[in-house]
């Protein structure tokens, strides 16, 4: 799915957040020589201009119509000691480094920053093409680095095991209280309506149109491409549904059919104000994560949708999800067993 990222700020954040995507695609992005100041090449408005193909004026208004967000993304203003430094490392760039002598100060792109300002101008063809450049570079470091496998990015989370198991065991106590306490009479036996109500009550989707967009065949399992405060959630409902089915069953006998969807739709209805808060963070974290990670859009989700934090990169991509996938691997069978992979 393209992303406009002149419009989308948590679009722009989300990927300028991916550090090592970024220096991958730095390593990768041709540009002339220019001063190294802290470590980091340094542009000058002027520079940014003939790169961007527009004048310093449209570049002076996308700075200052947008300074904090340009600010955290490596744009800063240098005066006094740093100006003083930074003109005598100019001076060996004269080219790429137009700075007046009697400047008193100078605002600095790094190449973060550079990326920012193609990622908010709307009239530079130039800007188009490092746009497009970059969410294709992305989306296959992406890839690579999770085997093509983007379906189940959620299991690199270490808190994916102890959910995902979590929920297996209230699925198991589940069907056997359906089954058990529910009178199917000509009926054949399926939870599948009663796990849907539960899927629309945390993440606003019913379990098909979820499945339509991950792109699941039909014998992949929906839950193993959750994410863990999902799946910890879906639990917890399944529990607080079990009790109240119990509690009629022991005071009336087993349940029509009918009756058992009833009590689901007013259990579901009587803890939503008590449940905003995790249903929020689960809302965030798919709405999030799987627009950054898989570039899949939930548009029910939409209002949930945040920028994915660094943290949130190395949980997902970095070292720590490669010894949790590996982890997996060891104890493949277990998941197999459970149609978790």
């Amino acid at each position: 799915m393209a992303k406009d990222l002149t419009n989308s700020k948590v679009d722009r954040l989300s990927l300028l957040n991916n550090e090592a995507v970024i220096n991958e695609f730095e390593g990768n992005f041709k540009l002339p020589n220019t001063l190294v100041y802290e470590g980091e090449a340094k542009f000058t408005l002027e520079f940014m201009a003939l790169f961007y193909e527009v004048s310093t004026k449209s570049i002076s208004r996308i700075v200052e119509a947008n300074r904090d967000e340009l600010s955290v993304n490596g744009y800063q203003v240098h005066s006094g000691d740093s100006l003083k430094i930074i003109k005598g490392l100019a001076s060996e760039y004269e080219k790429n480094m137009d700075i007046a002598p009697r400047a008193r100060q100078i605002g600095l792109f790094n190449f973060k920053a550079l990326l920012n300002i193609g990622m908010l101008l709307t009239d530079s063809d130039q800007a188009k093409r490092v746009r497009s450049m970059l969410l294709d570079f992305a989306l296959n470091a992406i890839n690579k680095r999770l085997g093509g496998h983007t379906k189940y990015v959620s299991q690199r989370d270490v808190a994916f095991i102890e959910n995902a198991l979590e929920e297996a065991g209230s699925h198991m106590e589940f069907t056997l209280a359906l089954a058990e306490k529910i009178d199917w009479k000509d009926k054949e036996f399926s939870d599948a309506l009663f796990v849907d109500k539960i899927y629309a009550a945390i993440f606003l989707e019913h379990d098909a149109e979820y499945r339509q967009l991950l792109s699941l065949d039909p014998e992949e399992n929906s839950k193993a491409t959750m994410y863990a405060e999902v799946l910890s959630l879906i639990a917890s409902l399944k529990n607080g549904y079990i009790s109240a089915v119990k509690k009629h069953f022991k005071k009336h006998g087993k349940l029509l059919y009918a009756q058992a969807l009833s009590i689901m739709d007013d259990y579901i209805e009587a803890i939503g104000p008590t449940m905003i808060n995790q249903y929020s963070k689960a809302r965030a974290t798919m709405a999030s994560c799987d627009s950054a990670f898989r570039d899949i859009d939930h548009q029910n989700l939409s209002a949930y949708k945040q920028a994915v934090t660094s943290s949130e990169i190395e949980k997902y991509l970095g070292e720590k999800g490669k010894e949790v996938e590996k982890l997996i691997q060891r104890n493949i069978e277990i998941f197999e067993r459970l149609k978790l992979r």
